[in-house]
């Protein structure tokens, strides 16, 4: 028997984590985390709680590459599990840094496309990807009962700036041995109604265009430029830094993934041998203008990051002047619009020009990669992933389109379990067969509560405010004495009478009436303190402690 599920990473953008069982045998595939838009809340993991119950049974974890939304949980989960990783050496490299001194502790294994390896049930060959980052690699997993292929992220790409092709010679093979599943990268697809025929975000830049691009920004600039992307965008980097050359501007690095990264990369011959051009902030502050280059991190408006301080004016080193040009080397993650456009607004109201210029380092359904992929590797059946309901929905089209019938096309959420048994014939899904599929949050530490209950009570507090209520109770006079504090609930001028009004409905509801027990105190101090704002069609929430003397 064979079984699919995730625990992250369909219908959403991020926390991708995917599993393959194999007569109880599990190879979990990738393990990412998800970026947050709740203020206070660092980043988002999947529950792992399923795995750790089944830790014994689980063979190795792979990587498909080195990105954030792929490796990110993966130091919190090898907290949880013991377990071999699999990857390529820059992917493992990466998650070594995250882990710092504590990478001595786990195995790693190195791959190599056009590798294999035997884990168990599985037969593991590991196949080159073109993405956005070098040494992508995409899996074969070849099993006495089915074969699957999963692609990780990947782009078509033919004759790209810097790196390697995808491998299509490999797949191609693939597709003669015979795959029965494949796991395919959904980004970038969308439902064909959803654009009558117009142009939708499928439709992307090659590479070069996107060097071409960048090339001439950059030349045609007189003052300082500013380009931000992801810290592991490590192409785009390259492309940077091969202008930089060119146009003969020396290159700051501000933010401390984007340094960590380059490191890395420079250490594995990625960057070219162009290193030379990075200097100090204070090396470029020393030269003119039409010299300077930095590459900065808050390409996502991250609150922190380099480009965010840039923009506000509290950078201790890079302050903004009119002329400077600003180029954003990247799309904003969805959930991330908001703050990324007021990193514009900022920028542009101090006077910087500011350019969108990037291409997505997935499949360009505008350009049928999908389809391609699709009919490189003739796979029995599709199960779209990597994206959100529109993306799924619109792979699955796409796998229509390549002759697929629709029963042969699986869209699962999160938590669905997909089980193939050769002699059943024709797979089935369990629907919400694993439990606890949410998230959890980071916020300095990682929390056991699920993220879906801590984030409706932040955005709460941060929308409708939060009323604190302290009685305490005098055993000598045996009364209660009470306090109310509200944050974000009135005006400033009404605050005083407001919190005395309850202080006295909330003390004269507990010494005429007094509750039980403590839970009955804090539930009718809740209720007197709802039903009283909510006649002000204010609903906060409301905290209650209790004390006594």
């Amino acid at each position: 028997m064979i079984r699919f599920y995730a625990l992250g990473g369909l219908g959403e953008i991020g926390k991708n984590l995917y599993v393959l069982e194999k007569d109880g045998k599990i190879l979990v595939l990738d393990c990412g985390l998800k970026f947050s838009d709740v203020p206070g809340v660092d980043f988002l993991l999947p529950d792992f709680s399923y795995l750790e119950k089944r830790a014994k049974d689980i063979l190795g974890l792979f990587l498909s590459h080195g990105h954030e939304d792929h490796i990110g949980g993966v130091p919190f989960f090898l907290q949880k599990v013991k377990l071999p990783v699999f990857g390529s050496r820059l992917s493992l490299e990466l998650v070594k840094a995250n882990l710092g001194s504590r990478a001595t502790e786990y195995e790693f294994v190195e791959v190599k496309a056009g590798e294999s390896q035997k884990l168990g049930p599985f037969k593991l060959d590991f196949v080159e990807m073109r993405h956005s980052i070098p040494e992508a690699l995409g899996l074969y997993v070849e099993t006495d009962e089915a074969n699957i292929f999963f692609t990780g992220d990947y782009k078509i790409e033919v004759a790209p700036v810097s790196g390697k092709p995808t491998d299509f010679k490999a797949l191609a093979s693939i597709g003669e041995r015979g795959v029965d599943f494949l796991l395919a990268d959904s980004t970038n697809a969308e439902p064909a109604m959803m654009w009558n025929g117009g142009a939708s975000a499928g439709d992307c830049l090659t590479e070069q265009q996107v060097y071409e691009l960048l090339a001439k920004e950059i030349s045609e600039s007189s003052g300082r430029v500013i380009v931000s992307t992801f810290a592991s965008h490590i192409d785009r980097i390259q492309q940077i830094l091969k202008i930089a050359e060119k146009e003969e501007r020396s290159v700051a690095i501000e933010g401390r993934s984007l340094i960590r990264n380059l490191k890395i990369a420079e250490k594995l011959g990625y960057l070219d041998g162009l290193g030379h051009r990075i200097v100090t902030s204070q090396t470029l502050e020393s030269l003119p203008r039409e010299k300077q280059m930095i590459i900065a991190s808050g390409s996502q408006g991250e609150p922190l990051s380099a480009l965010v301080r840039i923009s506000s004016g509290i950078h201790k080193r890079v302050r903004l002047e009119r002329g400077d040009k600003v180029i954003i080397a990247a799309y904003p993650i969805p959930g991330n619009e908001r703050a990324v456009t007021d990193v514009i607004n900022s920028l542009l109201y101090k006077g910087a020009e500011v350019r969108f210029i990037h291409s997505s380092g997935h499949p360009c359904t505008g350009k049928d990669h999908q389809l391609i992929m699709l009919n490189l590797i003739k796979p029995k059946y599709l199960v779209p992933i990597h994206g959100e309901w529109q993306h799924l929905v619109g792979h699955a089209e796409i796998g229509k389109r390549a002759g697929l019938p629709g029963e042969n096309i699986f869209l699962l959420e999160n938590g669905d379990v997909l089980v193939y048994e050769k002699e059943e014939g024709q797979p089935r899904v369990k629907k919400h067969g694993i439990e606890n599929v949410g998230a959890l949050i980071v916020d300095g530490i990682l929390s056991k509560v699920e993220a879906a209950v801590a984030i409706k009570e932040r955005m709460k507090i941060g929308s409708e405010g939060v009323v604190i209520v302290e009685a305490i109770f005098d055993e000598e006079q045996r009364a209660w004495l009470v306090d109310t504090v509200m944050l974000g609930v009135v005006t400033d001028s009404s605050q005083s009478s407001v919190s005395q009004t309850l202080n006295g409905l909330i003390t004269r509801m507990l010494n005429e009436n007094p509750p039980s027990d403590q839970k009955e105190i804090e539930q009718r101090i809740a209720s007197t303190v709802k039903d009283y704002l909510k006649g002000m069609n204010q609903y906060p929430e409301v905290v209650v402690r209790l004390n006594s003397i």
